[in-house]
């Protein structure tokens, strides 16, 4: 973001919340697992490490806002068994 050529920058992560800060501008984020939301910020810190935008849509889908799941009942009958066929090959001789 700020043009920065030094690595600066810090993430850090402790399975809820990720969050990342600029040493030298300042710029910082934070973003909560399964919230779904992404500020402006953190979209464009991202997007400056390269990561496309198209994926930082994904972030907003409903799989990942844990707040909007439901509690749903799978029952056995409703499942259905398939086959996959997966042939076998041979390992690399070492």
């Amino acid at each position: 973001m700020c043009g920065d050529r030094k690595q600066r920058f810090g993430f850090f992560h402790d399975g809820v919340f990720t969050s990342g800060y600029c040493y030298n501008c300042g710029a910082k984020f934070k973003y909560e697992e399964g919230s779904g939301k992404l500020s402006r910020n953190a979209r464009q810190i991202l997007e400056a490490f390269g990561i496309h935008s198209s994926d930082l849509a994904g972030i907003r889908s409903p799989i990942f806002n844990l707040a909007k799941i439901e509690d749903a009942t799978i029952e056995l009958e409703n499942l259905k068994k398939i086959k996959l066929h997966t042939p076998e090959i041979a390992l690399p001789d070492r």
